[in-house]
């Protein structure tokens, strides 16, 4: 098995983009569409591709690990090129003082530290090259998360949206109620009915009447300020649950 297939991602790049493109993807909005339904598919697609990049960060780990390793194997090799010149300069010192000439081949313990040596290097550029790839693979699936994210914060605002439709709505109804409401107690109030003598205007009790009188919403600090709270806490809830309720 090569070093990338042992630590690479479960998934990998090419695979995760497969699969959301053969996700099934709903009606548009624009379209008319369920928002609730657009919002599920790009939570399933955000959940997938933080998936991905968990998944991604795990081998850069992993992949980080066997570099190391293979460095601290390399480094139990000590100086192979200073060895190797140690050797040659001690033999051409010794024919230089009137000894043998210098065999040009080096002893078996000093070639198999050199083939080790090399066997480690290039394990060690092996390795290194599985860790740059794989970075650069998990800085492609921090973008696709990063895109993702904004997506289903975008599908949460459409939810948001269709909400306030409907808010809108029960306002209008509210507003025409309070309006129907108050010409009926208006009109009543200007009324004037004979009780057996001359006609009277009608007295209203005088709850009826402060009630008339005041058309100032009751009393709250910085409603619009609580009512933000409210919206970015069901958008944060909506982010993470497509079925969240305001």
């Amino acid at each position: 098995m090569s070093i990338m297939a042992a630590i690479q991602p479960a998934t990998s790049l090419k695979e995760y983009a497969a699969r959301e493109a053969a996700r099934p993807r709903p009606e548009p909005v624009a379209n008319g569409g369920d928002p609730r339904a657009a919002l599920r598919t790009e939570i399933a697609a955000r959940n997938a591709a933080a998936a991905m990049v968990r998944d991604a960060t795990a081998s850069v780990g992993r992949a980080k690990e066997l570099v190391q390793e293979a460095e601290a194997r390399l480094s139990a090799f000590g100086d192979v090129d200073g060895a190797i010149r140690a050797y040659r300069a001690a033999g051409m010192k010794a024919h230089a003082l009137g000894g043998d000439k210098p065999d040009t081949e080096l002893p078996a313990d000093l070639i198999a530290r050199r083939q080790g040596y090399d066997q480690a290097q290039e394990h060690i550029d092996a390795t290194s090259a599985a860790h740059d790839d794989l970075v650069c693979d998990l800085k492609a699936a921090e973008a696709k998360l990063k895109v993702a994210d904004a997506e289903v914060s975008q599908a949460a605002i459409a939810v948001m949206v269709s909400a306030a439709g409907s808010i809108a709505a029960e306002l209008e109804r509210a507003r025409k109620t309070v309006w129907e409401l108050s010409d009926q107690l208006h009109a009543l109030c200007g009324l004037w009915l004979s009780a057996g003598g001359a006609p009277r205007p009608v007295a209203l009790g005088p709850r009826t009447v402060e009630t008339l009188r005041n058309d100032t919403p009751p009393w709250i600090a910085n409603p619009l300020a609580a009512e933000s709270a409210r919206w970015r806490a069901w958008h944060t809830a909506l982010m993470a649950d497509a079925e969240a309720e305001f």
